[in-house]
């Protein structure tokens, strides 16, 4: 839902116009990392986490579990991702919008 914070109502055409213009593209190509980053390696069990804007929390707390885990870029295959045959898939939370 899109909506403007405003103190001044006097040019509501205006403010409407910027609130439809408004676009959000790409936002995750943005902020989904640029390699394939492994933490835990050694760990019996092993994760893979695809990092659509992933916070370093989620992998702390696998790591606390004696998990290893892979953050792998949004734009990662499948293919490639199964070809490391991990023991779990896991899609990130989205990236936040300020």
């Amino acid at each position: 839902m899109r909506g403007y914070l405003t103190s001044n109502i006097d040019n509501m055409e205006e403010i409407m116009n910027r609130i439809k213009e408004y676009k959000i593209g790409n936002i995750v190509e943005k902020v989904t990392s640029k390699t394939a980053k492994t933490y835990g390696r050694t760990r019996p069990k092993q994760i893979a986490l695809m990092d659509f804007g992933f916070k370093h929390n989620i992998v702390n707390s696998l790591l606390k579990r004696d998990v290893g885990v892979t953050v792998y870029p949004a734009n990662t295959s499948a293919e490639m991702i199964l070809a490391t045959r991990p023991d779990g898939i896991m899609l990130s939370n989205g990236p936040r919008r300020s």
